[in-house]
């Protein structure tokens, strides 16, 4: 008997320290040495989840990134100002001759996973301050987790006090069109549970992601909007239009549809005709990626966020735009 439980111990310490092993050899393979950076690790949660996030004092925010934070999130490097936006430092009357939009979205914007300064928006705000000789600042107010209903909500409440020109609205082609759950009585705390990335399983995470992808394929519906999706973003643009115009009337929107990955032509139709409806100008970034590799573009095999090429093609294509259709001011952009 004492033989007999010896060799089942010896065989479940081996079973252990070999899944031990293919645990780390996976987290290798995904994260390179930062596979052994436990501080790293940690924050590779969630936004909510990363202790990074507070309570706003507008119930319709709800949360917000904390101030002056200097972390990694995703393994990139995340910065917060002393106003607790994903961006440098910039003083709240806005400089004489400066022109300032305000950047509006969610983890596409903010941006999760890619260094602070190596967002879309900072690329474009150093582009066109260059191009011009007339300096611009993008100010970001996009937090993870956020949708049409918050960015409205910010634009109400936070982004007057800032004096913008204009507004980019960084529409996640990802998930935008869906609507917030509706709160349900009183507005509860925010306080979510901290979760340690260092101690999740990214191979149990790897099989979960192939699962729910196969479900995907088999799913012959498309990703065609329905009549519902259209006219919740209709209705949450016009808000962004009134709000926008409560501002400065006939504040110039540009919609700047955000993803990765190709959409679907009939939706990008709709959603251009309606954004133009609410006189914003459209520009879809997502086309960049016809034809493309996802994982060549997300920060992350398990995590598809779009990383810094990805930041860098969305930069281009919005460049492009502004410089074409002289927005933002752009009439006398030098190149």
């Amino acid at each position: 008997m004492k033989t007999l439980a010896g060799n089942l111990l010896l065989l479940l310490l081996s079973t252990l320290f070999a899944l031990l092993l293919l645990e780390q050899g996976f987290r290798v393979w995904l994260f390179g040495w930062q596979a052994f950076d436990s501080a790293a690790l940690r924050n590779n949660v969630p936004v909510n989840n990363a202790g990074i996030m507070q309570q706003s004092a507008f119930d319709d925010i709800y949360w917000e990134l904390k101030p002056d934070l200097d972390v990694s999130f995703k393994l990139a490097h995340l910065t917060t100002n002393s106003h607790g936006l994903a961006d440098r430092e910039y003083p709240l009357h806005k400089p004489v001759g400066t022109y300032r939009i305000a950047v509006l979205g969610d983890s596409y914007s903010m941006a999760s996973g890619v260094d602070t300064d190596k967002n879309y928006h900072a690329l474009l705000e150093k582009q066109l301050s260059a191009s011009t000789g007339r300096p611009y600042e993008f100010i970001n107010f996009a937090v993870g987790g956020f949708g049409l209903e918050r960015y409205n909500a910010t634009l109400e409440h936070k982004v007057p006090a800032w004096q913008p020109d204009a507004i980019l609205l960084g529409y996640c082609g990802f998930n935008d069109h869906f609507a917030l759950p509706p709160p349900t009585g009183a507005v509860p705390p925010f306080n979510p549970p901290r979760i340690d990335g260092f101690r999740l399983s990214y191979v149990m995470e790897y099989i979960r992601l192939r699962e729910a992808e196969k479900r995907a394929r088999e799913d012959t519906t498309g990703m065609v909007l329905s009549d519902k999706h259209l006219a919740f973003i209709d209705r949450e643009l016009a808000r962004t239009r009134e709000l926008a115009d409560r501002i400065k009337p006939g504040m110039p929107i540009l919609f700047a549809y955000l993803d990765n990955r190709a959409h679907s032509e009939q939706d990008l139709q709709a959603i251009a005709a309606i954004a133009q409806r609410h006189g914003m100008a459209f520009v879809d970034t997502s086309r960049q990626f016809a034809g493309t590799r996802i994982d060549d573009y997300s920060i992350q095999l398990l995590d598809s966020h779009p990383n810094a090429p990805a930041h860098a093609l969305f930069a281009a294509t919005l460049l492009d735009a502004i410089r074409s259709q002289q927005l933002f001011g752009s009439q006398g952009d030098r190149r």
